[in-house]
């Protein structure tokens, strides 16, 4: 059965707060799985790596609480699990007032006036002492300094907590993907999303309603880790809609630490038309003549947006590059309005 002193290296049963958080870092960095090479190759050997690290994250959980710190001085591991406590050596001293040894799942003891606060330990499979509960150990070294790796690690000057190894990395000795996904941890993120609304003519025209799934990340209100959800948000596209309008729905993104979720921001995207070109409020649409046909005049049938078909004529004597404008027959406006659909005539050249 481990020394949770010896195993954080502490040299005396009273550490100050700051020196227990150092020599739980520093035997956490040691023991860590994911430092030592080859261990994702090596099934035995990872999970031998994954014991020492949760080892080190129980001593540092039980002696960083005081209350915990106390049932562990005077009992041991054997006091922090399920089991009944053992004698006391000190002649008659029992458990503090409150202890119950047949809660399920975990015990309580009591503070002044006999109220029980609950601590629930799990075994950690490593000697048969006192758990994490729910906490994963991966989750209280990111809560106590930071994202693993990469430049939000939180040690100062973007390196990694591991001098240089990046633990984010998808090279060899990497941190395992899906750990990575269980335990990320949103860290400098800006305020909002964005995510392109990719709409047609037609839909910009006539207007349209869109439902687009987006994944945002929600921080567990016990570990603080980040876990995946999908929401699906209803867009109610407005005729008339210029590419780059925005529409936002405030804190539907991920979730940050200390801060407001962030929002997400739909941007008009227009798709390509196979005829129409759109300037502002007017459509644009070619007609190509050949030279004889510029010369004599010609009747063009021209589509429209709203499955309309409308005639232009034309005198003859065309000139390249001649317009004719149809009033009313654009893009909608704010105003209620509509702008102009604009014929221009390409005459090819005579051979």
């Amino acid at each position: 059965m481990s020394d949770f002193y010896k195993l954080l290296g502490l040299k005396t049963k009273q550490p100050s707060e700051d020196e227990l958080k150092k020599a739980y870092k520093k035997a956490a960095m040691k023991h860590h799985p994911d430092r030592n090479l080859n261990t994702a190759e090596n099934p035995t050997r990872q999970e031998a790596a994954e014991k020492r690290f949760k080892r080190v994250a129980e001593a540092y959980a039980v002696l960083s609480d005081p209350q915990k710190k106390h049932i562990y001085d005077q009992y041991g591991e054997e006091g922090l699990s399920n089991a009944p406590p053992p004698p006391s050596s000190g002649g008659g001293g029992g458990m503090p007032a409150g202890f119950g040894g047949d809660m399920p799942g975990g015990f309580s003891f009591g503070g002044p006036g006999g109220g029980g606060q609950q601590f629930v330990f799990q075994s950690s499979g490593g000697g048969g002492g006192g758990g994490l509960g729910g906490v994963d150990p991966h989750d209280l070294f990111a809560q106590l300094f930071g994202q693993m790796g990469g430049q939000e690690d939180g040690f100062g000057g973007g390196g990694s907590p591991f001098g240089g190894f990046d633990m984010m990395g998808g090279g060899g000795g990497g941190m395992p993907r899906g750990r990575q996904q269980r335990r990320a941890r949103p860290s400098a993120k800006p305020d909002e999303v964005q995510h392109d609304l990719k709409c047609t003519l037609e839909e910009l025209y006539a207007g349209t309603t869109k439902k687009l799934k987006v994944t945002r990340e929600l921080l567990d209100a016990q570990t603080g880790s980040a876990l995946q959800a999908q929401k699906v948000l209803q867009i109610d596209v407005k005729a008339g809609w210029k590419p780059g309008t925005k529409v936002r729905y405030s804190g539907e993104g991920d979730e940050r630490p200390g801060k407001a979720p962030q929002d997400v921001v739909f941007v008009v995207k227009q798709k390509p038309h196979p005829y129409f070109v759109r300037q502002g409020d007017d459509l644009h649409y070619a007609a190509s003549l050949t030279a004889g046909q510029a010369s004599k005049g010609v009747k063009v049938t021209v589509p429209t947006l709203d499955g309309r078909k409308v005639k232009v004529e034309q005198p003859a004597g065309i000139r390249n590059n001649t317009t004719a404008v149809l009033k009313g027959e654009g893009m909608p406006t704010k105003n209620g309005d509509r702008g102009d659909l604009v014929v221009n005539f390409k005459v090819a050249s005579a051979a």
